[in-house]
């Protein structure tokens, strides 16, 4: 009897082969799986990421894990020592002048006993709820030592802090100096006995556009061209009449400490084109609204007068576009409404 060639079986299922294992990442390989979050946060921050993965694994299990809430400080006093790295918030690090030399955030680190070695008394502010990441001082220095790269980056961190720093820093606005930086010394005083005609010659020859009169030592008043013209010229008024006759007297003045933006207010608001600076009781100077102008022609107070003077909308526009930068100016400077 003949056989046939057996068949396979139509209802069993071919043999599947085993599906491979998902690769896990290096970090996960940890044996503790509570430190698999830090090493893949430390992979991607520097200087970590330039360790070798033995040394970065054996660093993650010195890592102390704390949460500060903002307000904390870290300065020369703090018991524990070492390297912080910022998991998530924001740290200020300011000099002893308190002077805002960089702010941290997510990945960056700060040292204190080596801030204070570049800076002097340094201190770090919690600006907002953060964690921290403590390498504790004998892994952090360790790891310097038996890692040149690791080294090299906190080497070179002083340079990045200084470049950082001076973003933070604002610029100098000329508005705040104090108003003797821009004024004139070169004063014409008068006696109120002097005549019109007489003023007005030594004015001509000075080719000044106002003169003070000063009686026993002391600023009786002020007179400008524009009384020349309106009180004088105007009315008809003899040139032989005595100049104290047109002056304003007990005119307004200002201190040659005040700055050029209190000075320009004043002036703005009354309408003044001349201020008598005076120190210490004595009359010292004179400022005028060219010298304002000189000094910052781009001023906020100046695009105001410049916008009034606008009679269409492309003038105005033009003006206004550089509203922005002027505003960011005076905020930095310190200006107060």
């Amino acid at each position: 009897m003949s056989s046939e060639p057996s068949r396979p079986n139509q209802g069993a299922a071919p043999p599947v082969a085993p599906w491979p294992a998902t690769p896990q990442p290096a970090a996960a390989q940890l044996a503790v799986p509570e430190l698999v979050p830090i090493a893949e946060f430390l992979e991607q921050s520097l200087p970590f990421n330039e360790l070798p993965k033995s040394d970065l694994y054996h660093t993650v299990g010195k890592i102390v894990v704390q949460y500060h809430c903002r307000g904390d400080v870290f300065n020369r006093e703090t018991t524990e020592k070492g390297l912080r790295v910022v998991r998530s918030g924001a740290v200020e690090i300011r000099d002893s002048d308190n002077k805002l030399l960089d702010r941290l955030g997510e990945g960056e680190s700060f040292h204190i006993a080596g801030l204070n070695a570049e800076r002097g008394e340094v201190q770090a502010t919690v600006i907002e709820d953060t964690l921290l990441y403590l390498l504790p001082d004998v892994a952090y220095k360790n790891l310097r030592e038996h890692n040149r790269q690791f080294d090299r980056y906190f080497s070179g961190q002083r340079s990045r802090r200084l470049r950082r720093a001076a973003r933070y820093q604002p610029e100098p606005n000329t508005m705040m100096q104090e108003v003797r930086t821009v004024m004139s010394t070169d004063l014409l005083t008068v006696s109120p006995q002097h005549t019109i005609q007489q003023t007005a010659q030594v004015m001509a020859q000075r080719r000044v556009s106002s003169a003070f009169i000063v009686d026993g030592g002391q600023l009786a008043g002020i007179v400008t061209d524009r009384d020349l013209r309106v009180r004088c010229v105007a009315k008809a008024l003899s040139p032989d009449s005595a100049i104290s006759e047109i002056m304003t007297p007990d005119p307004e003045t200002i201190e040659s400490s005040d700055t050029l933006f209190a000075t320009t207010l004043l002036m703005t608001q009354r309408a003044y084109h001349h201020l008598p600076v005076m120190h210490n009781g004595e009359l010292k100077g004179i400022v005028t609204t060219s010298d304002l102008i000189l000094a910052k022609q781009d001023d906020p107070v100046y695009l105001v007068q410049h916008i009034s003077r606008q009679h269409d909308v492309p003038g105005i526009k033009e003006l206004v576009s550089g509203m922005p930068n002027l505003m960011v100016q005076w905020v930095n400077s310190g200006m107060r409404a």
